[in-house]
């Protein structure tokens, strides 16, 4: 069956935020415009440990400038997964686009011996989208891959736990996955009481790879009319609508760091919260996917979604990204704080109520510092203000901001703000290919199952002061086993069986 004909049934209609700065892209031309830096790894947020030492003290240049990579064996430029780029062990690599910027804002395109590299210049990276230039038109695009037969069979036999032969399966197993690469990623912690550098860009970053999964039951005679769509998958954070329970089942997590994660359910069930989703356009198979502002999370349907994106931290508004990397005199070994910051911070809020507005400003800087943990406790000793609440994700109604749709398919009640998926096969720009369809032999971009071919290296730039990482971008997930791992953690708790 190819991959092709199914994307073509399949490809699902995008409903953006009207606020929303980024769209989906062709990943291969992000990377050929990206400069590739290696990173020693024993420090990985140290600007010194970053690609190749320059003429000048402290500054750094990249391994291998913007435009001298490339995705393909045969086209120009050194090739993205070449061995000779990956140093010795424990070092990773990295793509670099749009350059960094301070805590001021200020833009750091370079390395240099002041620059602070703090965190990624988004600016920048949507003017290079939006702006006249090589990456203008490889906007709107996306990349499928079908994963059926003996390599179905070999996927799943590499995922050592849990023991997926207890898995039910439909006849003929086969997954089909849309890729969805967006330049940029925003996240901010707080925002309704933390308002300052360090909370707006606590997990902010270039890169941001989401993904739509469907498990069909197969067609022994390779006939895309005749797949039957089983379950769903989408990719975001574990996440609750306000006052409601969640639409996704089963949860797979990415290796990586344990987020994000794919959330996955029956295919349009009888009942259960997920009933009659991914809803659909008219008689068609293309589902309607929901993106959140900025963290691109994929929905099947809106709202306002509570999310739990962090397995720890941050704390203090996105000043660390969790206790363990405070500096010494920040908490007591109960990790409950010392007076001294416990009660600054409290005052801080306080006085900086007052002096905005008055005795009523003094009074919201009260409720500011207590929601943030910033108030001290009656014995007197200040509590650290831990875990910071992430902001909710924000997921647009159908026709709110722009919607992307495969070409020739009319969406009901939305007349304007309409963009057709701009994807083709074989397309030739100078001495280079481009494909929506993955081939993961020749597209040396995508990582191979095994862990050892393809670029394994992350798909946006690191910064500094990042301990875990936060704002460094993301290697591309291995969605085929967070798929099978939702489904099964769906399956083993019995989500799936009543709907």
């Amino acid at each position: 069956m190819s991959a092709e004909d199914l994307a073509k049934r399949f490809a699902p209609i995008l409903f953006l935020h009207p606020m929303e700065k980024f769209v989906p892209v062709d990943a291969k031309r992000f990377l050929e415009n990206a400069n590739l830096w290696l990173d020693t790894g024993a420090q990985p947020d140290s600007k010194a440990q970053w690609g190749v030492a320059g003429a000048a003290a402290g500054t750094r240049s990249p391994t291998v400038a913007a435009g001298g990579l490339s995705g393909v064996k045969t086209e120009p430029g050194k090739v993205i997964d070449d061995a000779t780029l990956l140093g010795t062990l424990g070092t990773e690599v990295f793509l670099e686009l749009g350059g960094w910027k301070d805590a001021s804002e200020t833009s750091e395109p370079k390395v240099t011996a002041t620059s602070t590299n703090l965190y990624v210049d988004r600016k920048s990276i949507e003017d290079m989208y939006t702006k006249p230039g090589v990456l203008k038109d490889s906007k709107f695009r996306y990349h499928v891959e079908l994963i059926e037969g003996a390599q179905f069979t070999r996927q799943l036999g590499m995922i050592a736990a849990p023991d997926m032969t207890m898995l039910k399966l439909p006849d003929h197993p086969a997954l089909l996955l849309f890729y969805f690469f967006f330049p940029a990623h925003q996240q901010s912690v707080s925002s309704s009481i933390c308002n300052d550098i360090k909370a707006k860009e606590a997990a902010c970053h270039a890169g941001d790879w989401q993904c739509m999964a469907i498990l069909l039951q197969g067609d022994p005679n390779g006939d895309a009319r005749n797949y039957k769509p089983m379950f769903v998958g989408t990719t975001g954070f574990v996440a609750f609508p306000q006052g409601t329970t969640s639409t996704r089942l089963g949860y797979g997590f990415d290796a990586e760091d344990g987020y994000p994660a794919m959330g996955v359910a029956r295919w349009r069930p009888a009942t259960g919260p997920s009933a009659s989703l991914p809803a659909l356009e008219g008689s068609s198979d293309h589902a309607h996917l929901f993106v959140a502002l900025g963290t691109h999370s994929l929905y099947t349907a809106p709202g306002t979604y509570d999310v739990l994106p962090y397995n720890d931290g941050p704390e203090w508004c996105g000043t660390f990204d969790n206790s363990t990397v405070m500096p010494e005199g920040w908490g007591q070994p109960d990790n409950t704080g010392d007076l001294f910051k416990g009660m600054g911070a409290f005052l801080a809020k306080v006085m900086g109520g007052f002096l905005a507005g008055g005795p009523l400003g003094e009074i919201a800087g009260v409720v500011a510092a207590a929601a943030e943990g910033y108030y001290p406790k009656p014995e007197g000793i200040g509590v650290v203000g831990t875990g910071d609440t992430p902001d909710p994700d924000q997921v647009p109604t159908a026709g709110a901001g722009m919607t992307i749709r495969p070409r020739g398919v009319n969406v009901a009640g939305v007349p304007s703000m309409l963009q057709d998926w701009n994807v083709q096969r074989n397309e030739t720009i100078g001495q280079r290919h481009y494909d929506y369809v993955v081939n993961r032999d020749t597209q040396r971009f995508w990582p191979n199952f095994d862990g050892e071919l393809g670029y394994q290296g992350r798909w946006g730039q690191r910064v500094t002061s990042d301990f875990l990482p936060r704002r460094a971008g993301p290697k591309f997930p291995n969605y085929f086993k967070m798929f099978m791992m939702g489904l099964a953690a769906g399956d083993k708790d019995h989500l799936f069986d009543k709907l």
